[in-house]
This record gives C-alpha cells, structure tokens and sequence, in this order.
C-alpha cells in the first residue's frame, strides 16, 4: 500500500490479519505485483491504468472494486485551504462552479484516457473577496506525487488537478506557485502557514479541523489490483 494515502491507515485496522507492505511510490507497488513480489494492491483506478499504460505492464487488471466504507473518510480527491482562509475557499468554489462540462471532459479525457491562457469571463465575487484577492494575488500550493491528477516532468507540475486548479486560478485572478513534498511534509506546510492550499485530499475528520474542503468534479474510485 502506498504510505501517504490514508488507505493505508485505514486497510490494516479494517482487516488486521492481512499482511501488508508500505512503500513510498505507486510505481513500485504495480512494479512488484507485476514481477509476482506481491499478491495484490489497492489503488485510485485512475492512478492504476494510467501508470500501467506509462510503464507498459500489461499482466495486471482490477479484480474487483474497493469498496470501502469508513464513517468519517470521503474518498473523493479535493482541494482543501487552510480553515483561517474562508476568502481564498468561497473564491476557487466560485471558479469550479464556472467552468463548463466541456472543459472538465476535455481535462478527464487527456488525464483520465476515457496551453494555459487568461480566462474573460466574471465571477460574482464581493467586496471582501475582491480586496482579499488584491492582498493575496500569489497563492502557494503543495502537491505530492499522484499520477495522473499531479506530477513533476521536467521540474514542472503536470496532471489533471494541476490544470483544473490553473484554470480556476486564471478565472479567479490567482497567481499560483506549486511545491511538491511529502504527504507529511505538506501537512506540516499548511498548518504551520508556509503554505495555503493543497490538493488531492480525501476528506477526514481529523483533516476537517484545519482544512477547509472543496468540491471536485470527479469521482474518485479505487480497485483491488492483482497480477493475471
């Protein structure tokens, strides 16, 4: 299971008597099911097929869909802002809420296998949020590693979640500066205020007390990966 995702929290205490592994890279989780190292993983299937075509596996398929009921996880990827900047949250919901069905299928079809430029169109912002916006033009983001929805190539941030959140920052007026960590490391980024926005977040509990979750236009659904 990969260490950053909070399946691997969450697999062990639902079922105790599994054997598990953790290891830092999704690549080497598929790498070593396909190699018969391992037996099986579970994975977000947009992370699984896309790595899987990158890294031309082709003997591992999804055995069955993971799903797995926990009260207080949602697992839905979504941007989350630290919880004292209610501003920046109501700013980026109004910029999702502008953007066509057609941009987020043109973004699910490059990303999903199902140029950046100024956007013209208004939002409906107030008074507080314009001024907020004025103050706070540069918003510093933190990613990890999670192909395809954000990653680094060439030292650039790339993915489906990278786009989506350029596009709401180009209608918003947002400048937006990427750092990727670890999940950890980015955690601490965000409540100690070195950082204000964060992506690809499952929305716990715990999470809620000091991040402030937004909505995503896609489902997230995970599977039970194993070798042919």
């Amino acid at each position: 299971l990969p260490k950053s995702d909070s399946i691997a929290d969450l697999l062990p205490k639902m079922f105790p008597k599994g054997k598990y592994e953790f290891v830092t890279t999704y690549e080497s989780i598929l790498k070593s099911i396909s190699l018969g190292q391992k037996d099986a993983t579970v994975l977000d299937m947009a992370v699984a097929n896309y790595l899987t075509r990158k890294l031309t596996i082709t003997n591992i398929i999804p055995a069955a869909e993971a799903d797995i009921d926990a009260v207080d996880r949602d697992p839905q990827y979504r941007f989350a802002v630290r919880s004292d900047w209610p501003e920046l949250h109501s700013i980026l919901q109004k910029a999702m809420a502008s953007i066509t069905r057609d941009e987020i299928t043109r973004l699910e079809t490059r990303w999903f296998g199902l140029v950046k430029k100024s956007d013209s169109r208004k939002l409906s912002l107030t008074s507080d949020e314009l001024a907020w916006i004025k103050a706070h033009s540069v918003v510093h983001v933190v990613a990890e590693d999670v192909p395809p929805y954000a990653f680094l190539e060439h030292g650039k941030p790339f993915g489906y979640s990278i786009e989506l959140l350029k596009l709401m920052g180009d209608i918003a007026g947002l400048e937006l500066n990427f750092e990727f960590n670890s999940a950890a490391a980015n955690i601490e980024k965000i409540t100690t205020d070195e950082a204000q926005l964060t992506i690809n977040k499952i929305f716990t509990a715990e999470r809620a007390t000091y991040l402030h979750f937004g909505k995503q236009p896609f489902q997230v659904k995970q599977a039970i990966f194993a070798k042919t």
